[in-house]
């Protein structure tokens, strides 16, 4: 009796050992997790940290590190924006472990200023694991567009023969006379914004063209097929603050801060900085600059003359 328990006790025994043994041939064993890192770049070429920023109207460029051991099977985006790189899109084969996944770009606009994006990545190997990543960056005002810059304008005084360059164009930065305005089958009238006259009350004065068309000085324009029609402002900044002023944004603070005068403004005196607004119906549209009167000579003599320096609301030179 003793021998046939013993013997029993064996048996069990070696049947526990080959169960055990069987169990440990049928659990599967899973490979290493997926892992997945992502790096940004703005559209301007500067690094952009999770939780950092861009400017509205910059992009930014995602790049991946996609590590799957169990194979990769597919990267998701979702959140600001849905987008699915799968095996199949990226021509990756099954298993493969590295697979080279197209960058991401997202485009801002200036609407988007003030926001924050946020994009959940997702990858998934083909066991189905998952490492799943967000991304969060806010959306700042766009930077204000450098202002276009005209130096050493010259504007000769109005005369009678029509001749003198006494009018000027913040789209082209030329000086015009009524006859160069005249004497082509260009639309020269559109583009133009003020002119110069010198006043035996007004002294040194500027006067957008339909000021001259209702003035003593009609006959300059009489013959234009445009006549545009802009604002005049005095401001209190120096040669100096002028010098400073460098952006759209620069010229907005300045003219919106100056004083009324409308469409002509009389006494010009050198080293005053005046800013302008042209009319919506302008080529272009209506925009703003300031104009920096640097040296008056002569007077209303043919060899009167203005000399100004401009910055306009145009794409910097």
């Amino acid at each position: 009796m003793k021998h046939l328990f013993q013997k029993l006790m064996m048996l069990t025994a070696v049947a526990s050992v080959a169960f055990l043994a069987s169990c440990g041939e049928d659990e599967e064993t899973l490979p290493v997790a997926p892992s997945l890192s992502v790096s940004a770049i703005s559209g301007s070429g500067a690094t952009v940290s999770n939780g950092g920023s861009i400017a509205a109207t910059d992009s930014i460029t995602f790049s991946f590190i996609a590590n799957t051991p169990g194979g990769f099977n597919t990267l998701r985006a979702t959140g600001s924006t849905s987008v699915e790189f799968s095996r199949t899109s990226i021509n990756a084969e099954a298993g493969e472990t590295a697979a080279t996944i197209p960058n991401l770009i997202l485009t801002t606009s200036a609407a988007d200023a003030g926001g924050t994006a946020e994009i959940l990545f997702t990858l998934v190997d083909d066991e189905s694991q998952t490492d799943t990543l967000t991304f969060t960056f806010d959306i700042t005002a766009a930077p204000s567009p450098e202002a276009r810059v005209y130096s050493a304008t010259l504007l000769e005084v109005i005369t009678g023969d029509l001749m003198n360059a006494a009018f000027f164009s913040s789209t082209t930065g030329l000086t015009y006379s009524p006859d160069d305005v005249t004497s082509t089958s260009a639309a020269v009238s559109p583009t133009i914004d003020f002119g110069y006259y010198y006043g035996e009350t007004d002294g040194a004065a500027l006067g957008s063209p339909s000021w001259f068309d209702g003035s003593n000085f009609s006959a300059q324009v009489a013959s234009w097929g445009t006549k545009n029609s802009i604002n005049f402002v005095s401001t209190e900044l120096t040669a100096a603050a002028f010098a400073e002023v460098t952006t759209w944004a620069d010229i907005d603070a300045a003219y919106d801060a100056g004083t009324d005068e409308n469409n002509v403004i009389s006494s010009l005196a050198a080293d005053q900085v005046y800013g302008f607004l042209t009319d919506a119906t302008k080529e272009g549209g209506a925009k703003k600059g300031l104009i920096l009167v640097k040296t008056i000579t002569g007077t209303a003599g043919s060899d009167g003359r203005l000399e100004i320096d401009v910055l306009v609301q145009e794409d910097a030179n």
